[in-house]
């Protein structure tokens, strides 16, 4: 445990120094916000670091890392991606996007982004790209939906869905499934910023998907 809180701990400096972002938006503050969550289940250890850095009234900077740590395995696989921001008309963003795999690999995409906040408790994120390297054409959109709800002066209910689904060119041919993963929190989140609950992931590969979940808690630090 004392290794995972030293590695969050290194990502999350570097993550503040390099700029990024916790929910795209177009009505930016004047300084950077971001979450670093850690969440534990019965199969992995998954470590969620994002951080939001306005670069001026239309242009923004994104940058999200993932490491997942398999129990099983003792392996850990790493995931980052970084997202220039530019704001066409409202919530609505040009967004060009740089992921890079375990490996170093780096995939550029280009798509479109849209942020919508109701009131003050429930807000609406959606993000559609296509990549533009040499291998086969797919298609990327991740929706995030959040609701909060006042329970006392300083502590609300807490309840996040996150869904990631890529489809594109088959190697076999045609046009299928790549994957898809959905991750749910549900738990409280203090005036402080600290939260903690449930955590409920599934991952879904391929065209004929089997489906592969994991229940457990998460705690998590919003600034």
């Amino acid at each position: 445990m004392k290794w995972l809180q030293d590695n969050l701990k290194r990502k999350l400096k570097g993550l503040v120094l390099a700029g990024a972002m916790l929910f795209p938006s177009t009505s930016y503050a004047d300084g950077a916000s971001g979450v670093a969550e850690l969440s534990v289940g019965e199969k992995s250890v998954t470590s969620d670091i994002k951080f939001l850095q306005p670069l001026d009234r239309k242009l923004s900077l994104f940058l999200r890392n993932r490491n997942n740590w398999n129990y099983e395995t003792e392996k850990v696989t790493p995931f980052t991606l970084s997202d220039i921001n530019y704001n066409l008309k409202g919530g609505l963003d040009l967004t060009f996007e740089a992921q890079f795999a375990s490996d170093g690999t780096a995939t550029p995409r280009l798509g479109l982004e849209y942020f919508k906040s109701f009131k003050k408790d429930f807000t609406l994120y959606g993000l559609g790209t296509v990549n533009l390297d040499d291998s086969l054409r797919n298609f990327e959109g991740v929706f995030l939906a959040r609701y909060t709800l006042d329970l006392k002066s300083n502590l609300k209910l807490l309840s996040t869905l996150e869904a990631v689904i890529n489809v594109g060119e088959q190697e076999s041919g045609g046009f299928g499934h790549n994957f898809t993963a959905l991750r749910t929190r549900l738990g409280f989140l203090h005036e402080n910023g600290i939260g903690y609950g449930l955590s409920f992931d599934t991952n879904l590969s391929g065209n004929d998907p089997k489906i592969d979940y994991q229940i457990g808690l998460f705690i998590r630090k919003e600034f």
